[in-house]
Protein backbone atom coordinates (compact mmCIF):
# COMPACT_ATOMS: atom_id res chain seq x y z
CA UNK A 1 0.00 0.00 0.00
CA UNK A 2 2.75 2.35 0.86
CA UNK A 3 4.74 1.87 -2.78
CA UNK A 4 1.15 2.66 -4.37
CA UNK A 5 0.79 5.38 -2.10
CA UNK A 6 4.33 7.03 -2.78
CA UNK A 7 3.98 6.78 -6.79
CA UNK A 8 0.57 8.13 -7.20
CA UNK A 9 1.98 10.73 -4.46
CA UNK A 10 5.10 11.02 -7.32
CA UNK A 11 2.72 11.38 -10.38
CA UNK A 12 0.25 13.91 -9.23
CA UNK A 13 3.20 16.26 -7.89
CA UNK A 14 4.46 16.12 -11.53
CA UNK A 15 1.47 16.67 -13.41
CA UNK A 16 1.19 19.78 -10.75
CA UNK A 17 4.34 20.80 -12.23
CA UNK A 18 3.31 20.75 -15.43
CA UNK A 19 -0.05 22.94 -14.92
CA UNK A 20 2.18 24.83 -12.72
CA UNK A 21 4.96 25.30 -16.00
CA UNK A 22 1.75 26.37 -18.07
CA UNK A 23 0.39 28.80 -16.27
CA UNK A 24 4.28 30.39 -16.10
CA UNK A 25 4.24 30.36 -19.16
CA UNK A 26 1.25 32.49 -20.23
CA UNK A 27 2.22 34.83 -16.83
CA UNK A 28 5.40 35.69 -17.75
CA UNK A 29 4.39 36.13 -21.11
CA UNK A 30 1.27 38.24 -21.15
CA UNK A 31 -0.02 35.00 -23.16
CA UNK A 32 -4.18 35.23 -22.99
CA UNK A 33 -4.46 35.52 -18.68
CA UNK A 34 -5.39 38.92 -17.62
CA UNK A 35 -3.91 38.19 -13.94
CA UNK A 36 -0.01 38.41 -15.78
CA UNK A 37 3.14 39.96 -14.94
CA UNK A 38 1.92 43.61 -16.70
CA UNK A 39 -1.33 43.14 -16.11
CA UNK A 40 -3.08 46.13 -14.70
CA UNK A 41 -2.84 47.48 -10.86
CA UNK A 42 -5.27 46.49 -8.36
CA UNK A 43 -4.32 47.69 -5.01
CA UNK A 44 -1.96 50.50 -3.72
CA UNK A 45 1.43 50.63 -4.92
CA UNK A 46 3.50 50.55 -1.93
CA UNK A 47 1.49 47.23 -0.53
CA UNK A 48 1.79 46.04 -3.86
CA UNK A 49 5.54 45.61 -3.83
CA UNK A 50 5.52 44.14 -0.35
CA UNK A 51 3.91 41.69 -1.20
CA UNK A 52 5.71 41.19 -4.71
CA UNK A 53 8.69 41.18 -1.94
CA UNK A 54 7.74 38.32 0.60
CA UNK A 55 6.99 36.56 -2.58
CA UNK A 56 9.91 36.53 -3.85
CA UNK A 57 12.05 36.10 -1.24
CA UNK A 58 9.96 32.91 -0.19
CA UNK A 59 10.84 31.30 -3.73
CA UNK A 60 14.32 32.09 -2.79
CA UNK A 61 14.33 30.53 0.46
CA UNK A 62 12.51 27.32 -0.96
CA UNK A 63 15.35 27.35 -3.82
CA UNK A 64 17.71 27.16 -1.53
CA UNK A 65 16.14 24.65 0.96
CA UNK A 66 16.07 22.47 -2.16
CA UNK A 67 19.73 22.86 -3.13
CA UNK A 68 20.98 22.35 0.52
CA UNK A 69 22.31 18.80 1.32
CA UNK A 70 21.65 19.19 5.33
CA UNK A 71 17.46 19.91 4.57
CA UNK A 72 17.50 16.98 2.22
CA UNK A 73 19.32 14.74 5.13
CA UNK A 74 16.57 16.03 7.61
CA UNK A 75 13.97 15.15 5.30
CA UNK A 76 14.71 11.44 5.22
CA UNK A 77 14.16 11.72 9.15
CA UNK A 78 10.15 12.17 8.12
CA UNK A 79 9.53 11.00 5.01
CA UNK A 80 10.96 7.74 2.88
CA UNK A 81 14.30 8.24 1.24
CA UNK A 82 12.52 7.69 -2.27
CA UNK A 83 9.84 10.44 -1.84
CA UNK A 84 12.28 12.98 -0.73
CA UNK A 85 13.01 14.63 -4.46
CA UNK A 86 8.68 14.92 -5.38
CA UNK A 87 8.27 16.60 -1.89
CA UNK A 88 11.36 19.02 -3.20
CA UNK A 89 8.71 19.33 -6.33
CA UNK A 90 5.55 19.65 -4.01
CA UNK A 91 7.17 22.75 -2.30
CA UNK A 92 8.33 24.22 -5.08
CA UNK A 93 4.94 23.91 -7.13
CA UNK A 94 3.70 25.38 -3.64
CA UNK A 95 5.23 28.14 -3.37
CA UNK A 96 5.38 28.93 -7.75
CA UNK A 97 1.94 28.64 -7.46
CA UNK A 98 1.46 31.14 -4.60
CA UNK A 99 3.85 33.27 -6.38
CA UNK A 100 1.86 33.58 -9.48
CA UNK A 101 -1.89 34.07 -7.34
CA UNK A 102 -0.83 36.20 -5.20
CA UNK A 103 1.52 38.64 -7.50
CA UNK A 104 0.21 42.19 -7.68
CA UNK A 105 1.33 44.34 -10.77
CA UNK A 106 2.70 47.89 -10.01
CA UNK A 107 1.86 49.40 -13.23
CA UNK A 108 4.71 51.87 -14.17
CA UNK A 109 5.13 51.49 -17.94
CA UNK A 110 9.31 51.33 -18.81
CA UNK A 111 9.25 50.42 -22.41
CA UNK A 112 6.37 49.29 -24.98
CA UNK A 113 7.55 47.93 -28.24
CA UNK A 114 5.13 48.39 -30.74
CA UNK A 115 6.99 47.43 -34.06
CA UNK A 116 5.38 43.75 -35.33
CA UNK A 117 8.65 42.46 -35.83
CA UNK A 118 10.50 43.23 -33.34
CA UNK A 119 7.62 42.00 -30.93
CA UNK A 120 7.77 38.52 -32.75
CA UNK A 121 11.77 38.35 -32.30
CA UNK A 122 11.29 39.03 -28.47
CA UNK A 123 8.59 36.54 -28.41
CA UNK A 124 10.78 34.10 -30.49
CA UNK A 125 13.57 34.29 -28.48
CA UNK A 126 10.98 33.64 -24.91
CA UNK A 127 9.76 30.83 -26.53
CA UNK A 128 13.94 29.44 -26.87
CA UNK A 129 14.75 30.07 -23.35
CA UNK A 130 11.36 28.74 -22.27
CA UNK A 131 12.54 25.35 -24.50
CA UNK A 132 16.38 26.08 -23.43
CA UNK A 133 15.30 25.58 -19.82
CA UNK A 134 12.98 22.34 -20.93
CA UNK A 135 16.27 21.01 -22.82
CA UNK A 136 18.10 21.46 -19.31
CA UNK A 137 16.33 18.98 -17.25
CA UNK A 138 17.39 16.21 -19.71
CA UNK A 139 21.06 16.68 -19.26
CA UNK A 140 20.78 14.21 -16.60
CA UNK A 141 17.93 12.40 -16.23
CA UNK A 142 14.58 14.02 -16.87
CA UNK A 143 12.74 11.65 -14.60
CA UNK A 144 14.83 11.87 -12.05
CA UNK A 145 15.36 15.57 -11.25
CA UNK A 146 11.37 15.50 -11.07
CA UNK A 147 11.47 12.11 -8.27
CA UNK A 148 9.35 10.25 -10.63
CA UNK A 149 12.65 7.75 -10.97
CA UNK A 150 12.58 7.38 -7.69
CA UNK A 151 9.52 6.61 -6.89
CA UNK A 152 9.27 4.54 -9.99
CA UNK A 153 11.96 2.46 -8.57
CA UNK A 154 10.79 2.12 -4.71
CA UNK A 155 7.37 0.81 -6.38
CA UNK A 156 9.41 -2.24 -8.31
CA UNK A 157 11.48 -2.65 -4.99
CA UNK A 158 14.68 -1.19 -6.49
CA UNK A 159 17.16 0.82 -4.74
CA UNK A 160 17.89 4.31 -6.50
CA UNK A 161 21.29 4.71 -7.61
CA UNK A 162 22.60 7.81 -9.27
CA UNK A 163 21.94 8.47 -12.67
CA UNK A 164 25.30 8.10 -14.75
CA UNK A 165 26.21 11.20 -16.93
CA UNK A 166 27.30 10.42 -20.24
CA UNK A 167 27.81 13.65 -21.43
CA UNK A 168 29.57 15.22 -18.92
CA UNK A 169 30.71 18.37 -21.79
CA UNK A 170 26.69 19.30 -21.63
CA UNK A 171 26.49 18.68 -17.99
CA UNK A 172 29.59 20.85 -17.18
CA UNK A 173 27.52 23.64 -19.00
CA UNK A 174 24.20 22.77 -17.14
CA UNK A 175 23.98 26.01 -14.84
CA UNK A 176 25.10 28.32 -17.41
CA UNK A 177 22.48 27.02 -19.81
CA UNK A 178 19.87 27.49 -17.20
CA UNK A 179 20.83 31.26 -16.31
CA UNK A 180 20.66 31.91 -20.33
CA UNK A 181 17.26 30.46 -20.41
CA UNK A 182 16.30 32.73 -17.82
CA UNK A 183 17.97 35.55 -18.88
CA UNK A 184 15.58 34.63 -21.98
CA UNK A 185 12.43 34.57 -20.60
CA UNK A 186 12.55 37.15 -18.00
CA UNK A 187 14.56 39.93 -20.21
CA UNK A 188 12.33 39.14 -23.48
CA UNK A 189 9.56 40.81 -23.44
CA UNK A 190 7.54 43.79 -25.88
CA UNK A 191 5.84 45.34 -22.58
CA UNK A 192 7.96 46.31 -19.76
CA UNK A 193 6.24 47.25 -16.38
CA UNK A 194 7.38 48.57 -12.83
CA UNK A 195 6.72 44.65 -11.26
CA UNK A 196 8.43 42.99 -14.41
CA UNK A 197 11.66 44.62 -14.14
CA UNK A 198 11.26 43.74 -10.32
CA UNK A 199 10.98 40.27 -10.82
CA UNK A 200 13.67 40.29 -14.07
CA UNK A 201 16.15 41.84 -11.70
CA UNK A 202 15.63 39.83 -8.73
CA UNK A 203 15.72 36.84 -10.58
CA UNK A 204 19.20 37.69 -12.42
CA UNK A 205 20.61 39.25 -9.34
CA UNK A 206 19.81 35.46 -7.83
CA UNK A 207 21.26 33.17 -10.91
CA UNK A 208 24.58 35.62 -10.83
CA UNK A 209 25.24 35.54 -6.83
CA UNK A 210 24.58 31.49 -7.56
CA UNK A 211 26.33 30.90 -10.35
CA UNK A 212 29.64 29.77 -9.21
CA UNK A 213 27.90 27.99 -5.92
CA UNK A 214 26.15 25.93 -9.31
CA UNK A 215 29.27 25.33 -11.25
CA UNK A 216 31.34 23.74 -8.41
CA UNK A 217 28.03 21.34 -7.60
CA UNK A 218 28.45 19.86 -11.29
CA UNK A 219 32.28 19.84 -11.16
CA UNK A 220 31.27 17.81 -7.49
CA UNK A 221 28.86 15.56 -9.38
CA UNK A 222 31.50 14.74 -12.41
CA UNK A 223 34.08 14.22 -10.24
CA UNK A 224 31.96 11.84 -7.69
CA UNK A 225 31.31 10.13 -10.70
CA UNK A 226 34.67 9.76 -12.46
CA UNK A 227 35.78 8.10 -8.67
CA UNK A 228 33.21 5.64 -8.66
CA UNK A 229 33.78 4.79 -12.00
CA UNK A 230 38.15 4.28 -11.23
CA UNK A 231 37.57 2.86 -8.02
CA UNK A 232 38.40 4.49 -4.55
CA UNK A 233 42.53 4.38 -4.99
CA UNK A 234 41.78 7.47 -7.71
CA UNK A 235 40.17 9.61 -5.36
CA UNK A 236 43.65 11.30 -5.10
CA UNK A 237 43.52 12.65 -8.28
CA UNK A 238 40.05 13.19 -9.51
CA UNK A 239 39.04 14.86 -12.84
CA UNK A 240 39.16 19.15 -13.01
CA UNK A 241 37.98 19.92 -16.37
CA UNK A 242 39.09 23.49 -15.63
CA UNK A 243 42.30 22.35 -15.52
CA UNK A 244 42.54 19.96 -18.43
CA UNK A 245 41.33 23.22 -20.78
CA UNK A 246 44.22 25.47 -18.74
CA UNK A 247 46.67 22.51 -19.99
CA UNK A 248 45.13 22.57 -23.51
CA UNK A 249 45.73 26.60 -23.31
CA UNK A 250 49.60 26.36 -22.43
CA UNK A 251 50.18 23.59 -25.24
CA UNK A 252 48.47 25.71 -27.99
CA UNK A 253 50.66 28.66 -26.60
CA UNK A 254 53.86 26.40 -26.76
CA UNK A 255 53.16 25.41 -29.84
CA UNK A 256 52.27 28.96 -30.91
CA UNK A 257 55.73 29.85 -29.61
CA UNK A 258 57.71 27.22 -31.71
CA UNK A 259 55.85 28.64 -34.42
CA UNK A 260 57.23 31.87 -34.32
CA UNK A 261 60.22 30.93 -33.32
Amino acid sequence: MTRWLILIYGIVNYLFLLGIAVYGFLFLGNIWISHSLDGQPRIDWLAAFGTNLLLLAACLVQTNGMLCRKFMKQLTKYIPASAVRTTQVLLFNTVSLLLLLMWQPLGGLIWEVKHPFIIGALYGMYLIGWGLLFAATFATCHLDVFGLRQVWLQFQGKSHLPYEIRNSVLYNQLHRLVIVSWLLIVWAAPIMTQGHFAFASVTTAYLVTKRRSGERRCLRTLAKQWIERKGWRAYSNPPNPRRKLRRRGESANSKLGQRVC
